[in-house]
This record gives C-alpha cells, structure tokens and sequence, in this order.
C-alpha cells in the first residue's frame, strides 16, 4: 500500500477511531490495534518523532548540535535520544478502552490536541522520569495537577526547550528557546 493511500487527516482520524471505539461488535482487540495506529501516526506524522518535533530536553538539543557539528549524520546524531509520550499513550489507552460511556469525537479532540504530544530527551534522562503512566492526581479534578501534561516531568532536573524546525536549513543547528514547565 502506498504512504497516499495510508495518509489521514487529523480530522479523518478522529472520525473513524471515534466509530470504531463506539462500535459494540468489534471486538476489544481490533479497538486497541486502531487506537494504537492512531497514537503512533498523530505524535509521529503530526508531532513529528525526532527532527521537527519541538519539545526537547536542553541535553538532547546539545547532544545533537554537538554531534551535527562533529559531521555526524541525522540518524547518527538521533543516537542515545528517546522519543517520550509526554502523557504516555497507555492512558488514552485506559481512558478510551475502559470507558464505560460513549466515546465523543470533542473528547477525542480534547485529548489528543492537549496531551498527545511527543518531548526528546537522552537515554538518561528517560530513565529519570518517573513511570510510564500519568501520576494519579493528573485525573483528579480537585487536584492543583489536574490534567497538567508535564506532571510526570515534576521532580526531576529535565529542562526543556522549544525548538524552532521550521527552516531546513535549520535542521544542522536549530534555534531553541527554554520553557518553564513548573
């Protein structure tokens, strides 16, 4: 199948997954895998994975203008750099899946265009962040954290940064401008 044929408007998407997941002959099965394809294609094609992606740790930016400088390639300098779910996709997954309501194509809408977004960060730094899921108070409305996207981040030295991709010839050494997620 050609990448044409694959291609889906966020708007396309949304419809569909939001018919898949309101459909009660589907099998849970068949919900996970589309709602998966659908996590990966919005953060990746969207958000981009790697370069054009503009969150990024202060340490994966340097990490990779230094090894953009040293004539390394794209691929090369990725190296040692992990794309992280800022709110990390099994929530989506257990908020969509495990819903006992019918699934609204504006909650997907909320969702995605407010938590489904992508941060570079090194190896390191990955494994300082505290778990793979959303903290609890991050669900609870009464909480100052409430819904707070960055809430994982808390509590750890990871600094972040906004990075301007939008000039290829950007793409060897991108500006950057740091942001205060606390």
């Amino acid at each position: 199948m050609t990448k044409a044929l694959r291609f889906r408007s966020k708007e396309i998407m949304i419809q569909d997954l939001n018919f898949v997941l309101n459909c009660p002959n589907l099998h849970t099965g068949t919900k996970f895998a589309v709602l998966a394809e659908t996590l990966y294609i919005w953060t990746e094609n969207y958000n981009q994975k790697f370069v054009g992606c503009p969150m990024w740790s202060k340490k994966a930016i340097e990490h990779y203008i230094s090894k953009r400088d040293e004539g390394k390639n794209q691929k090369d300098s990725l190296a040692g750099l992990r794309h992280d779910h800022i709110v990390p996709r099994v929530y989506f997954r257990e908020r969509l899946l495990e819903s006992k309501e019918p699934i609204s194509e504006q909650l997907l809408w909320e969702l995605f265009d407010n938590f489904l977004y992508g941060a570079i960060v090194t190896k390191e730094e990955d494994t300082e962040l505290p778990t793979k899921e959303m903290p609890p108070a991050f669900s609870y409305p009464d909480h100052p954290n409430y819904r707070d996207k960055w809430l994982r981040y808390r509590g750890t030295s990871i600094q972040m940064c906004n990075v301007d991709w939008s000039e290829k010839k950007k793409r060897k050494n991108p500006p950057f401008s740091f942001f205060n997620y606390n």
